[in-house]
C-alpha cells in the first residue's frame, strides 16, 4: 500500500494558531463580542422582552404603572397602597428615550442599562459582561446595581443573558473574526 505524506502541515497549523492568537491578543474579536452582547442586552431589555426566552414580559401591576407615569405616588405595605409623603425622586431620573411605564424594561432610571459593561481577557480568550456597581441616592442608596440585578434574577428575570438568537449571533461574530484572521495571515484566498 502506498503512503501519502502531506508536506507543510505543521507549518500550516502553526500559522493558523498564530493568526488566531494574534487577533485574540489584540482584543479585536473579544471587543466585538463584548460590544454586541452589551448592546443586545440593552435592546432586548428596553423592548420589554425576556433575555433568556425573547418573549414579551408580563405587564406591570396597574398601581405600579400609575406610579411610573407619575399619576399616583404610593408604596405597598402588606398588600395595602399607602401614599408617599414626598414625591418619588426617581421620577426625575427617568430615561425618557426608552421609558415605557407599562412594561418592566429597567428604563425607569436607566441606571442598570447604563452600568452594563464588558471586560476582555485575551490571555484566557474570554469576555465577561456584568453590571458596574454603583449606589443610588436618597432612600434607595442601599440598592446597588448588584442588589437589583440579583433581585430581578431571583424573580425569574436574569439581567445579563442571551436568547438563542443572541447566542447564534455571537457564534457568527467569532466565525467571521476567525475567517478574517485567516485572510490577514494569507491562509485563505
Amino acid at each position: 500500500m502506498a503512503k501519502v505524506k502531506i508536506l507543510g502541515l505543521d507549518n500550516l497549523l502553526s500559522r493558523i494558531e498564530l493568526a488566531i492568537r494574534k487577533d485574540v491578543a489584540t482584543n479585536k474579536l473579544l471587543t466585538d463580542v463584548g460590544e454586541f452582547i452589551v448592546e443586545r442586552v440593552r435592546a432586548t431589555t428596553r423592548s420589554g422582552k425576556s433575555l433568556s426566552t425573547g418573549k414579551k414580559l408580563k405587564r406591570l401591576s396597574k398601581s405600579y404603572i400609575e406610579m411610573r407615569q407619575g399619576i399616583v405616588k404610593f408604596r405597598t405595605i402588606n398588600g395595602r397602597r399607602v401614599p408617599f409623603q414626598e414625591p418619588d425622586e426617581r421620577l426625575k431620573e427617568v430615561d425618557t428615550q426608552f421609558f415605557s411605564p407599562d412594561y418592566s424594561n429597567l428604563t425607569f432610571t436607566g441606571q442598570m442599562l447604563r452600568a452594563l459593561r464588558y471586560i476582555t481577557n485575551s490571555t484566557a480568550a474570554m469576555v465577561v459582561v456584568d453590571v458596574k456597581d454603583s449606589s443610588r441616592r436618597g432612600k434607595y442608596e442601599k440598592l446597588t446595581n448588584d442588589v437589583v440585578a440579583q433581585y430581578v434574577a431571583d424573580n425569574g428575570r436574569p439581567f445579563v443573558a442571551l436568547d438563542k438568537t443572541g447566542v447564534a449571533r455571537v457564534k457568527a461574530i467569532i466565525k467571521d473574526g476567525i475567517r478574517k484572521s485567516f485572510k490577514r495571515a494569507g491562509l485563505k484566498k
